[in-house]
């Protein structure tokens, strides 16, 4: 395996591509509390004070090489919870998104999509995290064409133009939830692309 599960041992690695950029262990041994506590906190969902304490734990426990170092850092530093699951898997979450820059990642495929889709064409996308879902809304909204023209003018004149039309949000029902509780967290937004051509002209 490449770590990016605690259920079994084994290497720090967490790169979706093992040939190229920094793997889990270089990332938390390398990073400051700061940094660390704000990757947890944004790629995690993980409350500050609880994402700090986890920081601070790493730091103490460096060098960490494998899975269950992270795990029992996660486990010394927050305990057990009983609700709310286990908080290792937030953990692990932000640290595969941070490795892998998954945000950068979903911001050029939405940018990819914006371009590719033909006018009608749906963007559909589930995301699984706040950090995930916040880019997805941003770049839905940014590219409705609202007038940000100042008030006092009489006519539009910034050339505001809808490239996508918002469609619905859906988060899963309390049974969906009841019956997969890693649906919990997702949360579906759609949009409509228009005929109006691409926000960076192409």
């Amino acid at each position: 395996g490449r770590g990016f599960s605690y259920v079994r041992e084994g290497p720090l690695d967490m790169r979706m591509d093992p040939r190229s950029g920094a793997t889990a262990a270089d990332f938390l041994n390398t990073a400051g509390v700061g940094e660390l506590a704000r990757v947890l906190s944004e790629y995690g969902d993980v409350p500050r004070g609880e994402a700090r304490r986890v920081a601070r734990e790493v730091v103490r426990r460096r060098p960490l090489a494998v899975t269950t170092d992270l795990y029992e850092a996660v486990r010394s530093a927050v305990g057990w919870k009983e609700k709310g699951g286990n908080p290792a898997n937030r953990i692990f979450q932000a640290v595969r998104v941070r490795v892998n820059d998954e945000l950068e990642s979903l911001r050029r495929a939405l940018e990819a999509a914006e371009r590719l889709l033909a006018p009608g064409g749906r963007l559909v996308v589930i995301t699984f995290h706040s950090g995930e879902d916040r880019l997805v809304k941003r770049f839905i909204s940014g590219r409705e064409g609202r007038c940000v023209c100042p008030p006092e003018l009489p006519v539009c004149v910034c050339g505001a133009r809808p490239i996508f039309r918002r469609g619905e949000v859906l988060t899963p029902s309390a049974r969906e939830v009841e019956e997969n509780p890693r649906s919990a967290s997702a949360r579906l937004r759609a949009a409509i692309r228009t005929a109006e051509p691409p926000a960076d002209g192409t």
